[in-house]
């Protein structure tokens, strides 16, 4: 004689069920965001691993200069890391001399090799013949060359020595595909972590 156990269920079981389900491809969506929006937030720090592995510069450089723009349930899950273009004055490559001689600003002697900076660690310490360090009336420290010719009141022209760009950085040093890579896997894990979540909120009703 065969023995079983039979498990009836009533219609509104099977009807709390299904709206329960339901409500599945509503918490993707907003798993979906939250996931994306958790992933790119660390995106600035990996990015900014990645390039000073190759490039002497101190990660608040790069903070400054990258911005975070957040994914919605409009735009759907899609966040971006956005790069400034503009080029950095050398002084924040490791730039040497780090500031002026004294406290009024006056500039530091155009010896040759007396200046210099790193942008890749590869290649070494790169010297500048006539520059100087020079603090500017906004407070401000720089890397600094001569320009030709005199301003309208009799002063010598300058011009910053610039090094490469933030986004320049990251192309050549691969921080770009590698930061990638990283944001996959953290995708993956807090996108796998929010529909967890939701799953136990079920069991838990």
């Amino acid at each position: 004689m065969k023995t079983g156990i039979s498990i009836n269920f009533d219609r509104d079981v099977f009807a709390q069920v299904q709206r329960e389900l339901a409500g599945i491809p509503r918490a993707m969506d907003k798993a979906s965001v939250s996931a994306v929006n958790k992933a790119e937030a660390g995106g600035r720090a990996v990015l900014s691993k990645n390039i000073r592995k190759d490039t002497p510069i101190k990660a608040a450089e790069i903070k400054k200069r990258t911005t975070i723009r957040k994914a919605n349930r409009s735009t759907g899950p899609v966040a971006r890391v956005q790069l400034e273009g503009r080029a950095l004055n050398s002084i924040v490559f490791q730039g040497r001399p780090k500031s002026p001689p004294n406290q009024r600003g006056i500039r530091v002697s155009q010896r040759r090799g007396r200046v210099s900076a790193v942008y890749s660690r590869a290649d070494g310490r790169k010297t500048f013949d006539g520059a100087f360090v020079q603090r500017m009336p906004n407070g401000k420290v720089g890397i600094f060359v001569r320009k030709p010719g005199r301003t309208a009141s009799g002063n010598a022209k300058i011009r910053a020595h610039y090094g490469p760009d933030i986004t320049t950085l990251a192309k050549q040093s691969g921080a770009v595909m590698q930061t990638k890579a990283a944001l996959v896997k953290r995708l993956r894990k807090e996108l796998l972590g929010q529909v967890g979540r939701f799953v136990d909120k079920i069991n838990k009703s």
